[in-house]
This record gives structure tokens, sequence and C-alpha cells, in this order.
């Protein structure tokens, strides 16, 4: 494949090598958290740095040296990276819970950029990076098109600042990968990120209806004619970033599950949609941002769904990559089951 994230030469990790450094960007992230496990258990792997502004109070203790540090100070990144092999970076704002957007953006995007400016500068072989499907923003309305990789990343000119945000840092390390061509870069983009465990909280929106039996409130998208959603499941993310790992992926890839009809499927379960006008939601939302900054992002976060991107994933399967999850239904699912286990329904 040609393009910025070609490399005539991909020295993989493990070939003539038995033992790994890694560092971790974003510790305390529900990623790293769903990830260490998987690293712990790995004989390959004998040195995690754990990087974070605040230490996890449940941080293994065998393996993982943790480094208090702001993405934003490169010279202490610099010093955290000597010796690592592979550098993977979560370290990003999702929530910025009354932070100043400038300082939130300020964060994840030069921060993002000092993360890996200082991976080149210490000799990292290997950066896996979990971009997201913001970073290519409200596609046109065009429905049934999916993105696939080559498509453009109109994340920066959204007002979610998350998209903005993550395609941002993506256009960067387009340079970046030109630049530095010896360095293996892995560019991950899930869709919505949601499982058994840490992820729950992303999908118990659309479980706790069908457990109450209430109307599903959504916003009525204007790319298609009824509620889409596609999304990734954690096991999934976790396998292929260990895949990454292991074997030489560079590259954007999308990983998320086949995108089904929320209407149709809800409806199964006895659970109707109610679509709200999106003049109403914009009202509303605009009152209450005069008052509240969350609020205002809850504003930015409802136009990703007005006119969601699906994303296609055919380029993650021909690496032989299979999803344990292959359908967005499978994740809901599962999730409904485990919540009514969980509530003794």
């Amino acid at each position: 494949m040609g393009g910025p994230y070609h490399h005539d030469r991909c020295p993989c990790i493990h070939k003539g090598k038995g033992m790994t450094t890694i560092a971790i960007t974003g510790i305390r992230s529900h990623v790293a958290h769903a990830l260490l496990p998987r690293l712990m258990s790995d004989p390959k792997i004998t040195r995690i740095i754990g990087i974070g502004p605040h230490k996890p109070d449940d941080l293994p203790a065998s393996k993982v040296e943790f480094r208090e540090i702001d993405i934003r100070d490169k010279l202490k990144l610099d010093e955290a990276f000597a010796g690592v092999d592979i550098v993977m970076h979560y370290a990003f704002v999702v929530d910025p819970k009354g932070f100043p957007e400038k300082e939130v953006l300020d964060t994840c995007i030069k921060g993002s950029m000092n993360v890996f400016e200082a991976a080149a500068s210490q000799g990292v072989k290997k950066i896996i990076y979990t971009s997201s499907i913001a970073a290519y923003g409200s596609p046109p309305a065009k429905p049934g098109v999916q993105m696939d990789e080559t498509c453009e990343l109109r994340g920066k000119t959204t007002s979610w600042f998350y998209s903005r945000a993550k395609a941002a840092v993506e256009e960067f390390l387009h340079g970046f990968i030109v630049a530095h061509p010896g360095i293996i870069t892995t560019v991950i983009r899930p869709s919505f990120i949601c499982g058994c465990k840490d992820f729950y909280y992303v999908v118990k929106a659309f479980v706790d209806p069908v457990l109450q039996k209430k109307p599903f409130l959504f916003v009525k998208p204007v790319s298609y004619p009824q509620a889409m959603m596609q999304l990734t499941h954690e096991d999934d993310l976790i396998t292929f970033i260990l895949k990454a790992m292991n074997e030489d992926l560079p590259g954007p890839f999308n990983i998320a599950s086949d995108v089904i009809n929320l209407e149709n499927f809800l409806a199964e379960r006895g659970v109707s949609i109610r679509y709200i006008p999106w003049g109403l939601i914009t009202l509303v939302l605009a009152i209450g941002g005069l008052f509240s900054q969350g609020m205002r992002y809850q504003h930015q976060y409802y136009t990703l769904f007005r006119n969601p991107p699906s994303m296609n994933c055919e380029k993650i399967k021909a690496t032989g990559f299979t999803f344990k999850y292959p359908s967005t239904r499978d994740i809901l699912a599962e999730a409904i089951e485990l919540k009514t286990r969980e509530k003794g329904i």
C-alpha cells in the first residue's frame, strides 16, 4: 500500500529480540485498563512504563513502572521513552469535565504531538495509536456509503472538540510518518467502544430502555431514514492492538462490527424510538449551554448522531483479523443479557 503509511522495511519487534519494553500513555484510560492484563501475562514483555497525571489505585506492582507526566511536557516524555520499544498512545480527553476547551485541545493535540516526537527522538521502533471514527466527522448525507481508510477526515471541520482533535492528530501523523519511515506506526479507528467491563457505560443509554420497556429518545438522522448503530467491542479492539504489537501493520485501520438498524433491534425487544426534532434539541441545549459547559458539549456530540459515519472494515479483515463480535447486534445483545443478570430480572 502506498501513501504516508507505507514502509519499505518493517522490522517486526519480536524478530531477533526476546524481550520488549512498552510505554503506555493514558495508563488510567479504559483502553489501558482492558489491555494491561493481557500485557502482564505476555512473557515477552518485561517492562511496562505507565504514564499519566495520576497513578491508578489498582496498577499492578510487577512489570509496571508509573511515571507522573502531563503529556504536554515533552522533556519528561523523552526521559520516560528512553529504552522503550513500543509506545501505545491512549492519553486523550473524552469528557472535558469543566476544563476550558483551549486547554482540552492543547492536551489532546499538542500532547499527542509531543508523544510521537519524543518516541522518534528516543529511537522507539513502533507506535500504536488509537484514534476514532470521530476523525471522519459527519460525512455527506449518502445513505449506505461506508467510510474506508482512504476517506477524508472531515472531523477537523466539525464543532465537536473530540472529532476535531482526533482529525488534527491524524493530520499531524501524516507528516510525521513521512519524516520517520523507520517507525512502524499503526493507527486504529474504532467506533464507539463498549463491552462487558469498562466500556459498558457507552451502551447504557441503549440498554436501559430495553430493561425498563420505555421509549428510546434519539435524534432524527439525516443520512438514514432510521437510526443506525455501529459499535466496536473492547475484546476486538484489544485483540487487534496485541496483533499490531506482534506484527508489522503500518497504516490506519477501521475496526467496528457491522452496522445494524437500531430501530428494528429495539422493536424486536418491545421498545420504540421517539425521534426528537433537531431544532428542539438545539434550542434546549443552547439554553442549557448558557449555564453549563456539559450541555454545550452534548450539542456537539449530538451532531455526530444526526449524521453518523459508518465504517468499512475490509482492510483489517485482510490482515487475517477475525472479529469475535462481527455485528453490533451481538454487542448490544450481550450488554442486555449481562445487565439483565446483574439486575436479576
